[in-house]
Formats: structure tokens, sequence, C-alpha cells
């Protein structure tokens, strides 16, 4: 079953209502995760309205040219813990 996004709340999604990652009219959001990791930013700074304090850290994994992205909420994070123990192993 698939789920939107709803303010709060996570409810099953009706039939007929959007499949893509696009907010429609009621706000709602399809939940599923894209190839695309800039789409994934995109929805989730649209989910959360695109609030200031939403620190967004994308950087390699290794030495590939794959992405990753470390998404976070600043005051609500140790900024600290995320340099020395997230980025450094990334």
């Amino acid at each position: 079953m698939d789920y939107v996004f709803t303010g709060k709340n996570k409810q099953p999604k009706n039939s007929n209502s959007n499949s893509n990652n696009s907010p429609n009219n009621q706000g709602e959001f399809n939940n599923s995760i894209e190839k695309d990791l800039s789409k994934n930013l995109e929805t989730i700074k649209t989910m959360l309205g695109n609030p200031d304090d939403l620190v967004v850290r994308e950087t390699l994994v290794g030495n590939t040219n794959s992405k990753c992205a470390i998404v976070y909420m600043n005051g609500l994070t140790n900024t600290d813990l995320v340099n020395n123990n997230i980025l450094k192993a990334v």
C-alpha cells in the first residue's frame, strides 16, 4: 500500500491520487525514493516547507563517483558528531 504525507500524518493514498513526487493541490506527496539524489533532496525540502534550518550536505562516497547526502535540522543535531563520525566515514 502506498502512503502519502499530509501534514504530520502518514495516510493511505487514494487510488486516484498523483503518483509522482510533486505535491498536488492538497499538499500530498508520494513517499517513494527516486534514483536521482537531487530529486529526493528537493522532495524532502518541499515536504518540510524549505525551512531555513534544514542543512543538506552533499558529498562523494569515498573515492567513487557516487553521491550521498546528509540531511538534518540545525539546532536539533550535534554538528560535531555529524562532521566527525558521519562525514569523515563517508
